[in-house]
């Protein structure tokens, strides 16, 4: 079989040696282990002419192309230019593979070349290209990713969603509230979870609909971004949600009510210290830490002595402690000489 090889030939017109691929019929064996050693050394050299090579290795090598990643990332800043030099080859599995390595090396130079290959290429070029701008995270890349939340294309759609919340900015609520509509599940939970990193209160009508009548996933994503959103008329909804039959749910709309802070939530979570999951007691505990005042802090200390699950009366000392209670000193101490010790 024939072993592909690279060579240094001094062609570029910035002085910098190219790397060309030339054919050789020796039959040479390799190992595997020698080949990823081989990649993970020139990572460790750091000279920019390996990065084609090393996305031609990757490409050709599927199994090893996490391997060429890491090798290309470990080259760094250097290998910026030559993969935007990449992002003009012929070759359109180099291309992509540039793109998904720019958006990995979070450098702002890429954005412009990024936002051509939106511009100007095909969906999967587009959907790749919009990750890597919101790896960058640059809130300059706004106006680029806006419009793709309308794409035809599912996937550029998902991927402009999920890049909207590494650089959220309030200008995205009204374009992400409208993708809650997408046909698309994938893109309604992306807008859903982006909405909770914006954390804007004009999202909270929006999402309290999801919370009532979404999938499991959806709803989940909800109670999350709810609690982000800091909007406390969610609170009577969320106090429904902990009584839902669905322990995750539960779990998350009680979250929710720590993040907000609300003490109309007391009486709710209180009712549910004797609830037999240990995760809602758990959960329950530490939220009413919380929130909690001294006749939260005398139902708390029931909690520490008598609750059956370890974690519970631990998460029990710690909620005391928040709350600040002087009167609670006394369960502390006794505390001290639980038969479980509590960490506090």
């Amino acid at each position: 079989s024939m072993l592909r090889r690279w060579s240094i030939s001094p062609t570029r017109p910035d002085g910098v040696p190219a790397a060309t691929r030339t054919e050789s019929t020796t039959p040479l064996a390799c190992a595997p282990e020698l080949r990823a050693a081989a990649v993970s050394a020139l990572g460790t050299l750091g000279d920019r002419r390996a990065v084609l090579p090393l996305i031609h290795y990757g490409i050709e090598h599927p199994h090893s192309k996490y391997l060429t990643y890491d090798a290309i990332l470990k080259i760094g800043d250097k290998c910026v230019l030559e993969l935007l030099d990449v992002l003009n080859s012929r070759e359109p599995g180099v291309v992509l593979e540039a793109v998904v390595l720019l958006g990995r090396l979070r450098d702002a130079k890429a954005i412009p070349v990024l936002v051509q290959v939106i511009e100007t290429r095909s969906a999967l070029f587009r959907a790749h290209a919009a990750e890597a701008l919101g790896q960058i995270g640059d809130r300059k890349c706004l106006n680029t990713l806006l419009p793709l939340l309308k794409d035809e294309n599912i996937g550029v759609r998902t991927n402009a969603a999920a890049a909207l919340g590494k650089m959220p900015d309030a200008h995205a609520v009204e374009p992400l509230v409208a993708a809650l509509a997408d046909e698309d599940a994938d893109v309604r939970l992306h807008a859903i979870q982006t909405l909770g990193e914006i954390g804007d209160a004009r999202a909270a009508t929006a999402l309290c609909r999801i919370l009532t009548s979404g999938s499991v996933d959806h709803q989940l994503a909800a109670a999350d971004a709810l609690g982000q959103c800091g909007d406390t008329r969610a609170v009577p909804l969320l106090l429904e949600r902990i009584q839902s039959d669905d322990e995750m749910i539960q779990l998350r709309a009680i979250s929710a009510l720590r993040r907000l802070k609300d003490p109309r939530a007391i009486e709710a979570l209180t009712g549910l210290l004797h609830h037999p999951s240990d995760p809602i007691r758990q959960r329950v505990v530490d939220t009413l830490g919380r929130i909690g005042d001294a006749e939260v802090a005398a139902r708390l200390e029931e909690v520490l002595k008598h609750d059956r699950s370890e974690l519970v009366r631990v998460a029990a000392a710690k909620s005391l402690g928040d709350i600040g209670d002087p009167g609670s000193i006394d369960a502390l101490l006794d505390a001290l000489d639980d038969e479980f010790p509590v960490k506090c």
